[in-house]
């Protein structure tokens, strides 16, 4: 343990040393010597502006300390996470990656949680698993980040960003996925002949463009960025299907904006989309 005031005290005299003085006075070797000056005002100027009132001083180097966290990652079992324990911390480092340009975390949150209620509502008709279901989360994160570089084409750039960026954890095949539904939230038709698509088989072809279709809809119920629908209730009955926005009462314009970016539902699932704004 270093406390500052004890380095605050020894700087003055360790920056009038030499090279030899100080390997004789602190008995290092000649490479710290020549660093440990500069290294000893770095850390007093951090711990003034940081508030820092003593550091850790670890016993190894930092070529020690690469070699000791190599073995560790080589010997030591790596501890299982689960499913839910996965799921979390990739919505995590989403959120983060979101973060990092300046999405809006309100709105994303708010198209999350339509999104997974579309999802689990509408499961007797797609039967997708969870990690599909993860996915659809992780797009509607991540569907306007794109935004931060240009407005007009962010779907274009938020599927660039989420395709090379740096977020951990992802597979390359769930790393695409949610690369597409980014890119395709918006106006532009996912077919099944896209670039984008072409990795994929037909049946997930199909799957992801499901994913996107839930996507969109969600987006649209929140297309002012004002959270006004507090909730969904979906009913199907044969080949129709009726969406209640919750509260009561909303506004018109917000059933308008989710049936104008519901067309691909409908034929994705091969669906009538009725909307009821007034839900029992």
């Amino acid at each position: 343990m270093l406390h500052r005031k004890a380095l605050r005290k020894e700087l003055p005299a360790l920056l009038a040393r030499d090279l030899d003085q100080r390997i004789d006075a602190y008995g290092i070797k000649g490479d710290r010597a020549d660093v440990i000056g500069v290294a000893a005002v770095v850390f007093d100027t951090l711990a003034e502006r940081l508030g820092i009132a003593s550091f850790h001083v670890p016993d190894v180097d930092l070529r020690d300390g690469i070699l000791v966290d190599l073995a560790r990652q080589q010997f030591h079992a790596k501890p299982r996470v689960g499913v839910r324990g996965r799921a979390k911390a990739l919505l995590a480092a989403a959120r983060e990656f979101g973060a990092r340009y300046g999405y809006d975390n309100q709105h994303a949150e708010h198209v999350r949680r339509l999104a997974k209620s579309l999802f689990d509502q509408l499961k007797p008709l797609h039967h997708l698993g969870t990690e599909m279901r993860l996915a659809l989360e992780l797009g509607a994160l991540l569907h306007d980040v794109g935004q931060s570089v240009n407005y007009r084409d962010h779907h274009r750039h938020g599927a660039y960003l989420v395709e090379n960026g740096r977020l951990p954890g992802l597979s390359p095949s769930l790393r695409h996925i949610v690369s597409c539904l980014v890119r395709y939230h918006g106006k532009e038709k996912p077919g099944r002949k896209e670039t984008e698509l072409e990795m994929f088989d037909d049946d997930k072809r199909e799957q992801v463009r499901m994913l996107i279709a839930l996507l969109r809809v969600a987006d649209g119920l929140d297309a002012r960025h004002q959270q006004q629908v507090a909730g969904i209730l979906v009913r199907v009955n044969d080949q129709r299907a009726t969406i209640g926005l919750k509260p009561a009462e909303l506004p018109e314009s917000v059933a308008w904006s989710a049936a104008r970016k519901a067309k691909l539902l409908e034929k994705v699932f091969s669906l009538k989309i009725d909307w009821d704004r007034s839900p029992a």
